[in-house]
């Protein structure tokens, strides 16, 4: 059994398709996705330069109540909102209580921190 994943303009895979090697090549040329080879879709990779690629782990810190080395541009979310940050170095201004801080920054994997404040 072959497979090919497709993916969208920033790498994200969208699908996979499976089939004989006879079906999987007609699939290549007649279809108007970008594809990759394999089975990707739902496994922490993208696709670069027509490959499959792995995903880098977020490489945000946390320290006290300061992020540091944020991707630029990133999405800070804190209990489920989210804000756009173009700064590489935040300070949180949080409430009183447990806090959970996602950082969303494509193609790297998500950065999850949790603080008590």
């Amino acid at each position: 059994m072959a497979a090919i994943t497709f993916y969208d303009e920033k790498g994200q895979f969208t699908g996979e398709l499976f089939g004989d090697a006879i079906v999987i090549e007609l699939n290549k040329t007649l279809t108007e996705n970008a594809w990759v080879d394999g089975a990707w879709y739902g496994k922490p990779y993208y696709a670069l330069d027509g490959e499959a690629a792995e995903r880098a782990e977020c490489p945000a810190v946390l320290t006290g109540l300061i992020l540091t080395e944020l991707p630029v541009p990133c999405v800070i979310e804190i209990n489920g909102t989210k804000y756009d940050s173009d700064d590489a170095t935040v300070e949180l201004d949080l409430g009183t209580g447990e806090h959970k801080i996602t950082i969303i920054a494509w193609p790297y994997l998500d950065g999850v921190f949790n603080v008590e404040n």
